[in-house]
């Protein structure tokens, strides 16, 4: 089928082995889409509900299972969290490097891509140290994979990446 350009509705044609059917139409609907800002408002790093947060380079975000959602704040260097009422909070890292631990006693540099799994896991792209990272639901992370720039496949620290700008689970 052929529709054509900025069509909103009309006639559909339909081609069969060289017969043409034309007894179709078809209808977009054009729906009224609201936006909202969650939280965040001007750049910088702060904690707190709704616009009262502050972000620096917000590069992605996760939902999990119960809607928490998850934001890899880039320049931070941290991955916050926000709540079901908006509160947003930093689960994990502290300043730019590389650090397992809990909390803000792990460290990250360039975090760009998240995913969460149905246990409540997070898992981060961490660009600029070429790991993949883990963060427990209680914010311990550890370092699945990586080590240092190139490609290489292996099992955790032998595996090699470069640039990483998107995770799945």
């Amino acid at each position: 089928t052929v529709v054509p350009p900025r069509s909103y509705s009309g006639e559909v044609k339909i081609m069969i082995n060289g017969t043409e059917f034309t007894d179709f139409t078809f209808g977009y609907e054009i729906v009224d889409i609201q936006v909202s800002t969650i939280a965040g408002s001007t750049g910088g790093f702060t904690n707190g509900n709704g616009t009262n947060a502050q972000f620096r380079f917000p590069y992605d975000i996760a939902l999990d299972a119960q809607g928490i959602l998850y934001v890899a704040d880039n320049d931070n260097d941290v991955i916050r969290k926000i709540n079901l009422d908006g509160e947003v909070t930093t689960l994990a890292g502290s300043t730019d490097g590389f650090a397992d631990g809990n909390g803000v006693n792990a460290q990250f540099d360039f975090p760009s891509a998240l995913a969460t799994d149905n246990a409540g896991n997070i898992y981060v792209a961490d660009t600029r140290n070429f790991k993949i990272r883990k963060i427990t639901p209680s914010g311990v992370v550890s370092t699945l994979a990586g080590s240092t720039l190139g490609f290489a496949d292996g099992d955790g620290s032998d595996a090699k990446f470069s640039v990483m700008e998107g995770i799945t689970v």
